[in-house]
């Protein structure tokens, strides 16, 4: 993790913040400064999964039998489970995605 990720991690839970909270506001001002910027059409800043609570990494898998060949990328805690997500906890879902790969 970069120094500014630990601080992040840190500020949240030394004021024992809501770590969902935190990151719909930083979209909120990315939104911000990108449509100061940018104009209104520049594209919203949305995430699928956000978990800042909890430290990981991302694990990818290739499946390079399936027909088109697909990759998923699960991001995982240090005993190997998949994060939740936090952005949308009611939802219940892995932070995992799965595209095609080339």
């Amino acid at each position: 993790m970069q120094k500014s990720q630990h601080q992040l991690y840190d500020f949240i839970h030394k004021y024992n913040l809501d770590g969902s909270e935190i990151i719909k506001i930083w979209i909120g001002l990315q939104d911000f400064i990108s449509e100061e910027f940018y104009g209104a059409e520049a594209a919203p800043t949305q995430p699928d999964c956000v978990n800042l609570e909890t430290f990981s990494y991302a694990l990818v898998e290739v499946d390079s039998r399936a027909q088109p060949k697909e990759m998923t990328i699960t991001v995982k805690d240090k005993d190997g489970v998949a994060v939740k997500d936090l952005l949308f906890p009611a939802l219940e879902r892995d932070c995992s995605i799965t595209i095609q790969a080339e």
